[in-house]
């Protein structure tokens, strides 16, 4: 689950590199960290930010 919190965010894009589903070919990919990134642009400007973190699949 994401939540992205924050005050004069207009818009959110999250893009997970890599079998976001946990599955590859209906296949469950392995226990593992996994690439993403974060694209928000501001309200009130018009900004557009990147975040880049992990995200951990779990079994």
């Amino acid at each position: 689950m994401f939540r992205v919190t924050g005050s004069n965010i207009d818009n959110v894009e999250i893009i997970i590199f890599d079998r976001w589903d946990g599955t590859y070919k209906k296949s469950p990919c392995q226990q593992s960290d996994y690439f993403d990134m974060i694209k928000r642009k501001g309200k009130k400007t018009g900004n557009i930010k990147y975040q880049k973190g992990t995200v951990t699949l779990l079994r």
